[in-house]
């Protein structure tokens, strides 16, 4: 520092504190940015996918991979199978006398709940897409991950808070 205050003849130390100031701020701003345009282009969603009449074996097998991230067109997708329940498969057997259907429990097969949690891009939740397929209560899923594939149909589903009203997404 030479008698002025100056750093190696260039800088004074007031200079050199507002230009590290200066360079602070632009990283934050830089990361706040960052990180607010990757969030503002997702939405999270939960669905569950009812499987009915497997065999007990097969969904303990399949549970042993849980969670499991699932795949769309041979590529893993942001989604993962969380969590299942297994439940007891039910079947209507009629009375005889052409009436009523009599519910019963197949001791054979079971039925399984498999939750799935998502990040989906904005764009596809204006159409209800994960990967290739269309999430809507009541549609065939195929549940597919890198262990274990069934095909059964989406019983819930839940989008995130984040979710945009359609007229506030972008256009297609």
């Amino acid at each position: 520092m030479d008698e002025k205050g100056r750093i190696g003849g260039k800088l004074n130390l007031i200079d050199l504190i507002i230009i590290i100031i200066v360079i602070i701020a632009v990283v934050v701003a830089a990361r706040t940015i960052r990180s607010e345009s990757h969030t503002a282009g997702t939405v999270d969603m939960t669905f569950t996918v009812l499987v009915e009449g497997i065999r007990e074996e097969t969904y303990n097998d399949a549970a042993k991979h849980i969670p499991s991230q699932l795949m769309a067109s041979g590529s893993l997708v942001d989604a993962y199978v969380t969590d299942s329940q297994l439940l007891p498969h039910t079947v209507y057997i009629g009375n005889g006398n052409g009436g009523a259907q009599i519910p019963a429990v197949d001791d054979n097969l079971v039925d399984a709940l498999f939750t799935v949690e998502a990040t989906v891009p904005r764009e596809s939740v204006q159409l209800n897409t994960l990967g290739s397929q269309e999430i809507r209560i009541g549609k065939i899923h195929y549940l597919k991950t890198e262990y274990f594939e069934f095909t059964g149909t989406i019983y819930t589903a839940e989008w995130g808070e984040e979710m945009p009203a359609v007229s506030q997404l972008p256009a297609a």
